[in-house]
């Protein structure tokens, strides 16, 4: 019984570090200290500032729609290709939690309740024998559940990483965009323009 309980704690807790690492995955975490955070990303036009990501890629396009609207109908068919595999990404992703959590919550509370007989059963041999074959079976039933949930979750971070634009998409997206448009785009890393703090970092124009 106290092998079956190390065993199922220890499948719990890989299933939550594994919980922690997808989370971590879809989003970029800030940490509070600049020192040990993942430095920021923008992307600039003239003076305004927009996140580095497709969303703000989508938050520029938009404004441009109405002041170059020839711009606008070349570069959304490719910024829509983009949204279409971050909307994917998020799906796996959200998939793989579901059913990471879902699998990690049965290895939990599915277990059956095991009751062991009493001295006084005058079957006891028997009523052991069934108590054990209760807890061996409730700690197959955790194991396999958590594995199972551990392999979601890692399946739908990899998942995420495979099919979500990464920096090189929007790099990719800018030098395009600085090839037809006016105004170019100049990609930021390592500027927090809400802290007005520079990072060790560059500025890349196309």
């Amino acid at each position: 019984m106290t092998m079956a309980r190390r065993l199922v704690s220890i499948v719990i807790g890989v299933s939550v570090y594994a919980v922690v690492l997808v989370a971590a995955a879809p989003g970029t975490a800030h940490a509070h200290d600049h020192h040990t955070s993942t430095p920021p990303t923008h992307l600039t036009v003239g003076d305004q500032i927009f996140d580095g990501s497709v969303a703000g890629l989508r938050a520029y396009l938009d404004m441009t729609q109405a002041t170059d609207p020839q711009l606008f109908a070349q570069l959304s068919p490719d910024l829509e290709r983009l949204e279409a595999r971050q909307t994917t990404a998020t799906v796996v992703a959200a998939a793989g939690a579901t059913v990471g959590l879902a699998a990690i919550a049965y290895s939990v509370f599915g277990r059956k309740t095991c009751t062991p007989p009493a001295v006084t059963d005058p079957d006891f041999a028997a009523g052991m024998q069934r108590w054990g074959a209760c807890n061996d079976d409730n700690m197959q039933t955790s194991m396999t559940a958590g594995m199972i949930g551990f392999g979601a979750l890692i399946a739908g971070g990899v998942g995420w990483l495979a099919i979500a634009p990464g920096r090189s998409d929007i790099m990719s997206f800018v030098s395009r965009h600085n090839v037809l448009g006016r105004e170019p785009i100049r990609f930021q890393l390592g500027y927090d323009p809400s802290r007005r703090f520079a990072h060790t970092g560059v500025t890349l124009s196309f």
